[in-house]
């Protein structure tokens, strides 16, 4: 019964901990083109990415355009060796598609709008943006 409960315990957190380490989640990148997060397109300029409110999931995009976005999570096998926006060019637009934190293995990631899925069959190129974690 003791090991029972001494399982229970560590499971409940490492439930609490991952979700405080998903409200960490707050980084301010300078974005030098414009770009799309879903079906929004965001003017070049500062912006700061962090949790919508304290309980939630969805992402608050602070800067010239505002907008709110509800990411997946997504994984790397080693975790990231900096803090990252990274996109998808396809022609001449960028699209918002991963959100890294250096040191985590779990990052976020932007689901498909839809003029990314209509252009989703021409191919990709990976863009990065440094961005910095806000404490």
């Amino acid at each position: 019964m003791k090991k029972y409960f001494s399982l229970i315990l560590v499971a409940t957190a490492l439930v609490f901990a991952s979700t405080a380490r998903a409200q960490e989640l707050r980084v301010r990148a300078d974005i030098p083109f414009d770009f799309v997060v879903g079906n929004t397109v965001y003017a070049a300029g500062t912006y700061t990415i962090g949790p919508a409110t304290h309980n939630s999931s969805a992402l608050l995009l602070d800067g010239d355009t505002r907008g709110f976005v509800i990411p997946n999570e997504c994984s790397s096998n080693q975790p990231s060796k900096s803090t990252k926006l990274v996109f998808d060019r396809m022609g001449d637009t960028y699209f918002l598609h991963q959100i890294w934190v250096e040191g985590n293995a779990i990052g976020r990631e932007i689901p498909k709008g839809k003029a990314e899925l209509r252009m989703a069959a021409n191919p990709a190129e990976n863009v990065t943006v440094s961005a910095k974690l806000m404490r």
